[in-house]
């Protein structure tokens, strides 16, 4: 079976609307209800947080993605630049796909992110299959986390924890990482951004190749 394995790198927006602040604010007023007077550092980062995993009020900054066909060849791409261009591309490359899509843990945030995101850009939908996120089914999403998790969220693991048990080479140890992705973008490090993405891609796919010989399928 033909697969595209997938991830998204995404940072805060730079311009909020009146109503993105509004709520954005009381989120943050929620998180720090019961604590004492958040530092200024502790409040950046919290906002940072809710801002860089939230499509609402966070962007995508890159897409990684690698096909492999039913004879084990595979290429990779890097998809960078304007938000939106990166989407019209990635759903260029997606339409008439009828493979396996994989990920880790795609379908709580990945798959969402790209959906919200494209409906922002008032970008098609190519594949239809891509948007059906049922949850426990195998096909057409493969979510290496929900299923080394055995769908249950209190026993889901870390790629890099996960990578470690499964005996693969982790992307997490280079200089570049989920958390500092938005400094690393702010400082026009964008090749970096793309290799970290693609080596996320490269572990996730290499985490379905062991998990699916543990894996019923129908």
């Amino acid at each position: 079976m033909e697969t595209i394995t997938f991830d998204i790198e995404t940072i805060p927006q730079t311009k909020l609307t009146d109503i993105q602040q509004y709520e954005l604010d009381k989120k943050l007023e929620r998180r720090f209800a019961n604590s004492d007077e958040p530092t200024a550092e502790e409040y950046e980062s919290a906002k940072s947080l809710i801002m860089g995993t939230n499509p609402y009020f966070g962007e995508i900054v890159c897409i990684g993605l690698m096909k492999t066909t039913s004879d084990g060849k595979y290429d990779t791409i890097g998809l960078v630049g304007d938000e939106k261009d990166i989407l019209s591309r990635f759903w260029k490359i997606v339409s008439g796909f009828r493979g396996l899509f994989i990920s880790f843990n795609g379908l709580s945030f990945d798959v969402p992110w790209i959906i919200k995101r494209s409906m922002k850009h008032d970008l098609k939908a190519t594949n239809q299959s891509f948007l059906n996120t049922k949850k426990f089914f195998k096909y057409p999403h493969w979510d290496v986390h929900v299923i080394m998790a055995d769908y249950d969220r209190f026993k889901g693991a870390s790629l890099r924890l996960t990578c470690d048990h499964l005996g693969i080479p982790s992307p997490k140890e280079e200089e570049i990482t989920a958390e500092n992705v938005s400094v690393a973008y702010r400082d026009g490090r964008i090749q970096e951004i793309k290799e970290y993405c693609l080596r996320d891609v490269q572990a996730t796919y290499n985490a379905y190749l062991i998990s699916k010989n543990y894996t019923f399928i129908k």
